[in-house]
């Protein structure tokens, strides 16, 4: 069908599949992903960009919005979405809004050794 992953939805979920292959989360989805952040801001990011919408002229802010309705902004915004997991959590909003402090990539948690290492070291600050 042409559609790059023969589901007929005329997506592809990430960006090495193919019509014949689902290859998945790859170096290429995160390196597209840090590449965009900047332009695109996901919320999930908000921590490390706080007041975006305040601190940078109308133009980047509207520049912003327009990209995030692409399909490549579409898809920097599911990535961080749904190929992230938290490390450790704020809720320095008495237990509302709880936000992520840190985040990896979903593919790092085939390493327990390492989620390990991650987490103690997160404990500690």
């Amino acid at each position: 069908n042409g559609n790059g992953n023969g589901n007929g939805t005329g997506t592809k979920e990430f960006i090495m599949d193919t019509q014949n292959e689902k290859v998945g989360f790859t170096a290429a989805d995160l390196s597209f992903c840090a590449l965009a952040t900047p332009l695109i801001n996901p919320p999930e990011l908000c921590m490390f960009q706080p007041q975006f919408d305040e601190r940078v002229p109308n133009e980047l802010v509207l520049l912003r919005d327009e990209l995030r309705k692409t399909v490549a902004g579409k898809h920097v915004l599911k990535m961080y979405r749904t190929q992230r997991i938290p490390l450790a959590t704020s809720n320095a909003a008495g237990g509302k809004n709880e936000q992520n402090l840190f985040v990896v990539p979903k593919t790092l948690n085939r390493d327990i050794g390492l989620m390990e290492t991650a987490q103690s070291i997160v404990s500690k600050l």
